[in-house]
């Protein structure tokens, strides 16, 4: 966030969940930074956030989220470790075209550095990104497979790359 907040031209507003946002210590920080251009908001509908802002910057694992941003049509840059949060390949194969995927903390830094360089620039980009797929398949699941032919088809992949 710092290489955020000492842009001029990028205004951030982090929003946590109401329930956590005593919690965190990123609400914290951003208080201490003075920062004038970071903000925190977990008070705002996400309809709302989302209609507002001009691209999405998210850590969140939850896929939901994701959804919620390309189905608007934002461009979403995704912070996801794909060690961690471990997802079938077909998906990650239609979700790197779909957004900006930083699977580790260099590509996230090298990211930002691009945002606050140009980030008109550098957001039309992300604005070319095909989600036609990734909406079709993911967001309003239309495709051929059984979702239970899906999940076992995880679970087989998943077991597959333990051994």
């Amino acid at each position: 966030m710092t290489i955020v907040g000492v842009s001029k031209n990028v205004k951030l507003i982090f929003r946590p969940f109401r329930t956590t946002e005593e919690d965190l210590g990123t609400v914290r920080w951003i208080t201490l930074a003075g920062f004038d251009n970071i903000h925190v908001d977990s008070t705002s509908v996400l309809n709302k956030l989302l209609g507002d802002c001009d691209l999405v910057i998210t850590d969140n694992t939850a896929s939901t989220v994701w959804n919620e941003v390309i189905a608007y049509d934002i461009p979403l840059i995704l912070y996801c470790d794909p060690e961690q949060t471990p997802m079938i390949k077909e998906f990650t194969n239609v979700l790197q075209i779909a957004c900006e995927w930083c699977k580790n903390q260099q590509d996230l830094i090298n990211v930002m550095e691009t945002l606050v360089q140009d980030p008109y620039r550098y957001t039309n980009e992300l604005k070319k990104k095909n989600t036609i797929t990734y909406l079709e398949k993911y967001v309003l699941h239309n495709n051929s497979q059984d979702s239970t032919e899906l999940a076992v088809n995880f679970l087989n992949e998943l077991i597959a790359n333990n051994d």
